[in-house]
């Protein structure tokens, strides 16, 4: 067996704090006499048999070399300068070819150390010490209190340590124990810090360092990443920072404005965020913490070794504290842009504080995580005092303490309580418990990856309390393995849930281990109609229907705890929330799998309003906003990226590209090492003629970017109106776009008479004025439901102004409010008096924006230039949505981000850039373009080609739903379409004059009878998911549609895609059926390895000179498809299919299914 030595020497170099390996050899296995060679055989203390249980035991020592370690000599200088330059030569180019000897002439006057490890007479590895910290600049810049400021214990320290109960190595432990305090006192600070419901109000008399938001996910040390000294809590209603804005302070109006808010809301836990963030951060300060005691840590200034003498340096750490023997810590900078060492996985990562400008990360060991016996065991009575010790040094500790104590007293507890111990003391505890509800889980989270269902009953557990010392956080992947084996759950859930986030209604306290889970993806299922499938019998299960609070779900198992994790803390930075940048960053987190984690530490989200959708009522999203993608608030907390992203409130006002850091809100940087810029276009407040741009601010003129201006404007709107007192007030709507129309519904939901409203409308365009916008195409780009519409808002009352453009208005400088507003049309002038005014002109960037970009230095061409990369002229700076234009090298204005689908850009520059950070095993595969398999290369792929469809879908004046699906690219009006060649034809089923017995649905097919426009209007509402998993499909996958269609045998659209056969075009994974499906028919290999259809159908091109080729031709393909075996396959990928979505899927008759009905047929008297 030669493959065991290297197996086991692997082993031990995997785990560089392994003594000792033993393989358990069962009763009756012979001829592994071979083990006698490499280690000890070990037998029972009591043979009951000859043939018997018995072990080898291999030691580490006869498996790695063995290194003497030593104090570096001045003779060692020839040695380790050539060591040090294999990683790196700047030291030699700074100091010359002999530092090394200098170093150790003044070495011990300076504070320093030089150890080796020496093989065979040559130092393989060396570690340079110093025992110089600047202590006040590290505490200033990261969160050192769990480390007491590197520095030992005192009296006078200000802040709340949690050193003082973390076991130290030597004799200090027995200190800490008779420095402990009572059992009584610690139950009352748990109670107290348990019952704390709103933070201290009265902190003006204290030294503000810097305003800073605490954000409810401090305690996640993969959450507080370095982010700006300015930080409002994302959560809160913070007073608007606008480009055109003089005053930023809060007044009573904006408190008011809160408290109608909460009016509108439509639960309560709408209601808990703002409580949760109105209070959380106004006028609150962080005061940096104070330590007095001595030092406690020596620094790691350079450690370099030879590739295959790892272990080398291990032995130099235990040594290394021998050099320093009063200090407890070894800190160590690594530059957030080098890519993750070997050697920091021996160390544990320092918060960044919010403010800090810290240009490295900070990594500290503490003696005992090398030193120290570590051991994880069974939680019991003897660990209770120690456990509520732990719990007493942070929030929420009180619930993990009932717990542990429901576990330990009650013998058939649902708990299960596990410690971590160092040398006996504890530092860390977990609490797990049996996962009773997987069915829930596997219906409505993506657990393929993990195979969740594989595991055997009983195997599933959920964590409920994870809690381990900072100091000691090296050791969570170990303290997580060792709980599946002691719980034996083979696999451990984590769920995470929005109330964990807020600091004030968190009953638990958080995971800190959540780095090592695996996130999970939120399953997009079908919209069921429940009504017709129960019918038919077929509907799924009330656990797939039923929606519960949405919470984010991680996943551990065995198989994850032993694989090795990618940790990347380059700086990325995010600016703006828009939909592109959210796809961005949930392409760039989720993309890790089984077989590759990654771990990203710095990732920061600047925004104004932050995830601003747990804000605002449905009522205010449904009735003013347009849906064009699926990202709602459910979806958002169910993945829940406040997780991983740092939030940082406000707005870009500079971009230091020399210096690399952006300015915000003026007075506040951050710094990156890689800029999105991903703030999009966005309606503007029109601008008057033979004025200072943006000088005048009306209150009463409204833009809606966003449901929290829509929220904003209604709360504004009742307060003119309860002002004014004016019932013949009006309300002018402007602009020729659809969430004109959306908003003239949100209006009058909310209690405004049509009569009250004007819209105007710069369309059809009659003018030949300069600047103007031109609308090419009209808002529905249909004739029909374009008169529908508007004799809709007619019969609403609305007054209706076609083809007039803004001109002017009448300003009022003490009120800051507009009084009335000019229109012009190409022969009339229109004035008309107003309460009121919502622009929807035509997007534009906004000028902050074009001024940072601009004084940035940035190509700034209309929009910002980018490659087809999404790269700007620096390297460094991304840009990605409606603010980019590609370059004019590559002659494509229309292939521009702003006409395609903003969740597939951002989706794709997330998996380009995950490709450049994360380091892969680079692996030949074949090539893949466009579903072709076999070797060919598209040399036309000059920018991105992006195929996923638009949509928009919202609610319209007159009770109707609105849903449109087109083709990505630029708009092409409807006349002009249908006189092209190759437009395809066009299904309708009802009458959109008549919306009361069906609603109106029209089908495009384009010339290949595929679907490329879905338009739908009905009084009901649309299922806008399912319809919209059609597009592009084609007819003969819709159950040969057309074919049915001109035989009359659909007169409803609607309802012939609710029927239970049409529910796997809608599960998420069929176009990845799809896509396998796809690849067999183009593989040049069949299914049984005899010839390839997909050669025989080019080489027929090819005779035919790419003409069509002849029906006797096609009749042959169809004879050699059957004959290689082609549909048996399909069959039965189409049949795996449904069998591993039988929960979403029971409308289809599985032979599975089919075998559970007729088992008992054999009894029944039908066949008998």
């Amino acid at each position: 067996m030669f493959f065991m030595r290297p197996l086991i020497r692997h082993l031990f170099k995997m785990r560089n704090f392994l003594k000792y390996c033993i393989i358990v050899i069962p009763p009756g296995k012979h001829n592994l006499d071979f083990l006698g060679d490499m280690g000890v055989k070990v037998f029972p203390k009591v043979v009951i048999k000859v043939k018997g249980q018995y072990l080898y035991m291999f030691c580490r020592k006869d498996f790695q070399i063995q290194y003497k370690i030593r104090k570096a000599v001045e003779e060692d200088n020839d040695d380790l300068v050539p060591l040090i330059e294999t990683h790196s030569k700047k030291l030699t180019e700074l100091y010359g070819r002999y530092y090394i000897a200098e170093i150790l002439k003044s070495g011990k006057l300076l504070g320093r150390h030089i150890i080796v490890a020496e093989y065979q007479n040559t130092a393989v590895a060396v570690l340079i010490l110093n025992s110089t910290v600047n202590y006040k600049v590290l505490n200033e810049d990261f969160e050192l209190v769990p480390y007491n400021g590197l520095k030992k214990p005192h009296a006078e320290d200000i802040g709340e340590s949690s050193l003082e109960y973390i076991p130290k190595y030597t004799s200090s432990l027995e200190q800490i124990r008779r420095s402990r305090p009572s059992e009584d006192e610690i139950l009352d600070i748990i109670e107290r810090r348990s019952e704390r419901s709103e933070p201290a109000a009265e902190m003006e008399d204290e030294e503000v360092f810097m305003t800073v938001s605490l954000t409810e996910s401090d305690e996640f040390s993969l959450v507080f990443t370095s982010a700006s000294m300015f930080v409002f809590q994302e959560e809160e209603e913070k007073p608007t920072v606008d480009w055109n804005s003089e005053s930023h302070s809060v007044s009573s109006e904006a408190i008011l404005s809160q408290h109608l808010n909460i009016q509108e809301q439509d639960t309560d836990d709408n209601i808990m965020d703002w409580v949760s963030g109105y209070s959380a951060t106004k006028g609150m300060v962080q005061k940096i913490p104070e330590f007095k005691g001595e030092e406690n840590a020596f620094s790691l200034e350079v450690a370099a070794c030879l590739p295959q003498h790892q272990y080398g340096l291990i032995m130099l750490f235990e040594a290394a504290f021998e050099c320093f023997h009063e200090r407890d810590y070894c800190v160590m900078a690594v530059p957030s842009t080098t890519n993750i060492i070997k050697l920091t996985k021996y160390f544990g990562r320092v918060v960044p504080r919010s403010m800090g400008s810290f240009p490295s990360e900070l990594y500290v060991m503490h003696k005992s995580t090398i030193m120290g016996e570590i051991a994880v065991e069974v939680a019991s009575n003897d660990h209770e005092k120690q456990i509520k010790q732990l719990c007493s040094t942070i929030s929420n500790g009180l619930m993990a303490v009932q717990l542990y104590e429901n576990s330990i007293a009650n013998t058939k507890s649902l708990y299960s309580s596990f410690v971590m111990l160092c040398d006996k003391e504890v530092i860390g505890m977990a609490i797990v418990s049996e996962e009773i509800d997987l069915d829930y889980l596997t219906s409505h989270y993506n657990l393929s990856d993990v195979h969740a269902t594989s595991f055997s009953p009983g195997s599933h557990g959920i964590i409920e309390i994870f809690i381990i010392s900072p100091i000691f956080q090296r050791h969570d992947k170990f303290f997580l393995r060792d709980i599946h084996r002691l719980c034996d759950y083979s696999i451990l859930f984590y769920r995470h849930s929005p109330y964990d986030s807020s600091e004030y209604y968190r009953e638990r306290p958080l995971v800190n281990n959540i780095q090592n889970l695996l996130p999970v993806l939120p399953i997009m299922q079908p919209e069921y109609d429940i009504a017709l499938l129960k019918n038919e019998e077929c509907a799924p299960s009330d656990v797939v229907t039923d929606k519960k609070d949405p919470f984010a779900l991680y996943v551990s198992t065995v198989n994850l705890t032993s694989l090795s994790r990618q940790v990347i803390n380059t700086k990325i930075v995010v600016v703006g929330c828009s939909h592109t940048a959210l796809s961005f960053i949930q392409s760039l987190l989720f993309k890790q799998t089984t077989n590759q984690m990654v771990t990203y530490n710095n990732i920061t989200m600047v925004c104004p309003n932050g995830l601003s959708h747990k804000k605002i009522s449905n009522k205010i999203k449904e009735g003013f906003m347009v849906k064009k993608n699926f990202m709602d608030a459910r979806y958002m907390d169910m993945i829940s990226l406040k997780t991983y992203v740092n939030f940082v409130l406000g707005k870009v006002t500079k971009i230091d590209r020399k210096e690399q850091y952006i300015i915000i809100n003026n007075d506040s940087f951050l710094a990156y090492d890689m800029l999105f810029l991903m703030i999009g276009e966005q309606f503007q407040k029109p601008t008057r003629p033979n004025k200072i741009p943006f000088q005048e601010s009306p209150d009463n003129v409204f833009v809606i970017n966003s449901a929290l201006d829509a929220n904003h404007a209604v709360n504004k709107l009742r307060h003119l109106y309860h002002k004014a007192n004016d019932k013949n007030y009006v309300i002018i709507i402007y602009g020729h776009f659809l969430q004109a129309h959306a908003t003239i519904n949100g209006l009058i939901s909310f209690g405004i008479g049509g009569h009250h409203l004007v819209l105007v409308e710069p369309f059809p365009y009659s003018m030949a004025l300069e600047k103007r916008q031109r609308h090419n195409v009209s808002v529905y780009n249909n004739p029909e439901i374009d008169a529908v519409i508007y004799d809709s808002l007619r019969e609403e009352g609305v007054k209706i102004y076609s083809s007039y453009y803004f001109i002017d208005w009448t300003y009022d400088v003490d009120s800051n409010h507009i009084t009335k507003i000019k229109f012009e049309s190409r022969h009339k002038m229109l004035e008309v008096e107003c309460m009121g005014l919502f622009v929807f002109n035509e997007k534009e960037i906004s000028p902050r924006v074009y001024n940072v970009i601009n004084n940035a230095g940035l190509v700034y061409d209309g929009r910002l230039v980018i490659d087809s990369n999404c790269q700007t002229n620096d390297p460094r700076i991304f840009g990605a949505g409606t603010l980019t234009k590609y370059s004019r090298k590559y002659f494509a204005p229309n292939m521009a981000h702003k006409y395609y689908n903003r969740i597939e850009i951002g989706k794709r520059l997330g998996l380009q850039i995950s490709q450049i950070l994360i380091r892969e095993k680079k692996t030949k595969g074949p090539h893949k373009v466009a579903g072709w398999n076999f070797h060919i290369e598209r040399g036309d792929s000059l920018v991105p080609r992006y195929t996923e469809p638009i949509m928009r879908y919202c609610r319209l004046p007159g009770g109707l739903y609105y849903l449109s699906i087109t083709k990505p690219g630029k708009r092409i009006p409807l006349e002009t379409a249908v006189c092209m060649d190759n437009y395809g034809q066009v299904l309708i089923t009802g009458n959109c004059r008549n919306l009361t017995k069906q609603g109106y649905f029209q089908l495009h097919l384009n010339e290949f009878k595929r679907i490329e426009t879905i338009t739908c209007l009905h009084n009901k509402s649309i299922d806008p998911y399912n319809l919209h998993c059609l597009w592009g499909k084609h007819e003969r996958l819709l159950n040969n549609l057309l074919l049915r269609f001109e035989m009359v045998l659909i007169t409803d659209l609607f309802e012939y895609f609710r029927e239970p056969w049409a529910y796997a075009l809608y599960h998420e994974d069929f176009n990845t059926l799809l896509d396998e499906l796809n690849m067999l028919m183009t593989s040049s290999v069949s299914t049984n390895g005899r010839g390839s259809l997909i050669n025989d159908l080019i080489s027929l091109y090819k005779q035919n000179k790419w003409d069509k080729i002849s029906p006797e031709a096609k009749e042959a393909l169809e004879e050699k498809f059957k004959r290689l075996g082609y549909p048996k396959y399909i069959e039965r990928k189409v049949l795996n299919f449904i069998k591993q979505h039988l929960d979403l899927l029971p409308m289809y008759a599985h032979p599975i299914i089919i075998k559970d009905i007729l088992k008992n047929y054999a009894n029944s008297p039908l066949f008998t």
